[in-house]
């Protein structure tokens, strides 16, 4: 009989099973895109309500948003190289929530694609639209929304997973105003770049147990030189 140290068993990192009376938190696919990797009391605060973003700004962003996508259309995506047929029926998406055992809490990703697309041999591409400069910050955080979406489709918390066979994100840059003649009205130049998520399931579960960690706890501390916080925290001191 040969002898041995005792097994010891090691509990799993993570679970699809839930604890009773455990509420999982929720991430939007656009935290993960610009609220990752920015101030973590800021985000803290914004999840908390502490500092919501004003909502003047959120209707000027929708705005951009919905005239980028607007132009985004299976001719146009077709024009590109994607095999499109038609357009994805869906645009709302909710992941199975996973429970981080180290964490104690769950969490799941949800969100509002932009545009997305049904493939020829039945896949789905999905597209983020960006109107800005396509900075390497800006371009890694919207691959990260992307991919968010993407692992919302692959592990959805209803129905059958999705089949996500390409995730681009179409950055296009206004670089100048011409007049119509039509309309007598300014309309922006500019033109787009193409950049392609990878769609890693490991990667994306590794960037959800960093978001439930971050907001579960306290307030965390202020980034160094952040200027949201300093004008938060001035403002709580003048009431």
């Amino acid at each position: 009989m040969i002898k041995g140290r005792p097994v010891r068993a090691t509990q799993p990192r993570k679970s699809r099973e839930i604890p009773s009376g455990t509420e999982p938190l929720g991430i939007s696919a656009g935290e993960f895109g610009f609220a990752y990797d920015s101030c973590a009391r800021c985000w803290w605060d914004k999840k908390h309500g502490v500092a919501p973003v004003p909502e003047a700004f959120a209707t000027v962003l929708r705005k951009s948003a919905s005239a980028m996508e607007a132009a985004v259309t299976v001719e146009f995506v077709k024009a590109i190289g994607i095999p499109a047929v038609s357009e994805f029926p869906r645009s709302q998406v909710k992941s199975a929530p996973v429970y981080f055992h180290e964490v104690g809490r769950a969490g799941f990703i949800h969100g509002r694609l932009d545009r997305g697309f049904v493939c020829e041999d039945g896949s789905v591409a999905l597209i983020e639209c960006k109107c800005s400069q396509p900075k390497e910050s800006r371009i890694q955080a919207a691959v990260r929304q992307l991919e968010a979406y993407a692992y919302a489709l692959q592990n959805p918390s209803y129905g059958s997973p999705v089949k996500v066979s390409l995730a681009t994100v179409l950055i296009w840059e206004p670089t100048e105003m011409k007049l119509d003649p039509a309309t007598s009205r300014g309309v922006l130049w500019g033109g787009f770049t193409q950049h392609v998520a990878r769609c890693d399931k490991s990667v994306a579960e590794e960037r959800l147990e960093k978001a439930v960690r971050a907001l579960t706890g306290a307030r965390p501390a202020s980034g160094r030189y952040c200027d949201v916080c300093r004008a938060v925290d001035e403002r709580a001191r003048k009431v």
